[in-house]
């Protein structure tokens, strides 16, 4: 009938729900608008620098940091491209996400909705052609996670841009998220307390036939009853030979006396990480050769600890790890030699085959070099890491005593660099020998 107003599509419905004026009324970010403009201006500050004129941040379920540290946006199914010109405002363009979802989490007003199907590729290209084109940006573009930008994408801003520069321009935010601000760190601290609960649960319920995934599900109960939103990773809970193994997946196999328990386990609250490792007795007492393995691995990790401050450098905690481990190994006998000449010709690596941390932020193993200008990186206040040594005697090695067969054992914690030196994060969850058996013994 003439005058009938048409039907909305679901085209134009989807629409509607990106625009501002709809999502901003339940807007929920995890720290003030602030914060946000400070890590804009921080990336604009060094995109002028570099002379950059726009970045495209690239994420996807699996790699969301670099977007959502920016933006505040975590993508669900899908791919995100977040437009960030010098100058103006920034926009999201969003491929394959499920219609609608997380609409009231960001604080970009900008957002094309997401496209899906066999063209939806190109849309992408034109949305960030239109994008280059309204903020005259044809000479130098930044791509931060270049390998997220699909290559028809990547080639269509080029052939549409023949004098167009694009560089990878990754390091630029991975250096600025290597420094938490305060509030972030108080986000990894809750991460940290929920974490506490966590393995406060995995040691009241490790007991001689209790299978492994069970004590994974008292672990994950009481993470998310203290408030967590996510896990850094499927909690591991191994034990007996397979305590001895770096990584390895919880099982239905029930926990053996006199078996060693290794528990590694991390919540994650509004986007940042908690990682703890413990390793525990199953009969609540830890066996003479258990003991002396587990006190010197506590023996290096507070070497390492005492190496967390600034102007040290990233490697000064894992080569006092070394070191203590080394000395020690040869004193218990699973190395005959000269400590230094062991540490050189590193004879150490059959029983310790890993660094001794890692950065800690969004990501359980967060982003941020190790080395500058092939040096190893400098410690500044406000980094996050984690110290972790540990010493793995696999069963059969015919080189050491029976004794020490099928026996992991790592102690890891979650470490600030103060302006100071540095604060444990994670001192609340026992791990002096004497108190975890105590602990165990009042389960």
């Amino acid at each position: 009938m003439a005058g009938d107003k048409p039907k909305p599509t679901r085209a134009s419905w989807l629409s509607r729900a990106y625009e501002w004026q709809v999502r901003e009324p339940c807007l929920e970010l995890p720290f003030p608008a602030e914060e946000y403009e400070v890590r804009l201006a921080k990336t604009r500050a060094l995109m002028t620098e570099k002379g950059l004129q726009a970045l495209i941040v690239c994420g996807d379920p699996g790699h969301p940091g670099d977007v959502r540290w920016l933006a505040n946006w975590n993508p669900g199914i899908g791919n995100a491209f977040l437009f960030l010109p010098v100058e103006g405002d920034a926009s999201l363009v969003l491929h394959d996400e499920v219609p609608g979802y997380d609409l009231c989490a960001t604080w970009v007003r900008s957002i094309r909705p997401p496209m899906r199907g066999p063209d939806s590729l190109q849309a992408v290209r034109d949305h960030l052609l239109d994008l280059l084109n309204s903020h005259g940006v044809a000479q130098y573009l930044g791509i931060v996670g270049e390998a997220g930008l699909p290559t028809v994408v990547y080639q269509g801003l080029l052939d549409d841009n023949p004098h167009l520069e694009i560089e990878d321009a990754t390091f630029l935010l991975t250096g600025l998220r290597a420094v938490k601000s305060s509030l972030e760190v108080a986000k990894i601290r809750e991460a940290v307390r929920q974490s506490d609960a966590g393995m406060v649960a995995a040691l009241d319920s490790i007991r001689p036939g209790v299978p492994e995934k069970e004590v994974v599900a008292e672990v994950l109960r009481a993470m998310f009853t203290a408030g967590a939103d996510g896990v850094a990773f499927m909690p591991i809970v191994v034990s007996g030979p397979r305590a001895s193994w770096k990584h390895a997946s919880p099982t239905s196999r029930p926990i053996q006396r006199g078996e060693p328990v290794y528990i590694d386990l991390g919540a994650a609250y509004q986007g940042y990480c908690a990682d703890i490792s413990r390793t525990v007795p199953v009969n609540g007492k830890y066996s003479r050769s258990q003991r002396s393995l587990y006190e010197l691995v506590l023996d290096a990790q507070h070497a390492a600890i005492e190496e967390v401050k600034p102007g040290n450098h990233w490697n000064d905690p894992h080569e006092a790890a070394v070191k203590v481990l080394t000395k020690g190994m040869v004193s218990l006998g699973l190395l005959k030699g000269s400590v230094n000449k062991l540490i050189e010709k590193e004879a150490y690596k059959p029983f310790y085959m890993h660094r001794t941390g890692h950065w800690l932020g969004m990501d359980v193993h967060d982003v941020g070099d190790y080395k500058v200008a092939d040096e190893w990186r400098l410690l500044e206040p406000g980094m996050t890491l984690t110290v972790e040594p540990g010493i793995y005697v696999a069963g059969g090695n015919d080189n050491v005593a029976k004794k020490w067969w099928n026996t992991g054992i790592r102690i890891e914690d979650d470490v600030l660099v103060t302006k100071e030196g540095c604060e444990v994060l994670t001192d609340g969850v026992p791990k002096q020998p004497d108190d975890i058996e105590a602990l165990m013994a009042s389960g």
